[in-house]
């Protein structure tokens, strides 16, 4: 989904206005992108394979809005801890 031109992040917009945006290299997970409303981390991204930095944006971009009108967060950097097994 590589893009030449720049685009509008509306919802990224507006979330800066109370909150923030983070872009950038975490060792040992990569390339970023981390979205907070002043108050909580509501959109957690792993660049994909092949994203340009508008890419990026977008995908973060569309994760603010469904937190928004869903209150649903995305996270893509941490991973759900497995239990550990039984043993007899």
């Amino acid at each position: 989904m590589s893009r030449t031109s720049p685009t509008s992040f509306p919802n990224l917009d507006a979330l800066i206005l109370d909150g923030q945006i983070t872009i950038g290299k975490i060792p040992p997970i990569g390339n970023v992108a981390i979205a907070t409303n002043g108050q909580k981390t509501i959109a957690m991204l792993r660049q994909r394979p092949g994203d340009a930095l508008l890419d990026v944006l977008q995908h973060l971009d569309e994760a603010v809005k469904k937190a928004i009108e869903t209150n649903i967060y995305t996270d893509e950097i941490n991973t759900p801890v497995a239990s550990p097994s039984k043993r007899r």
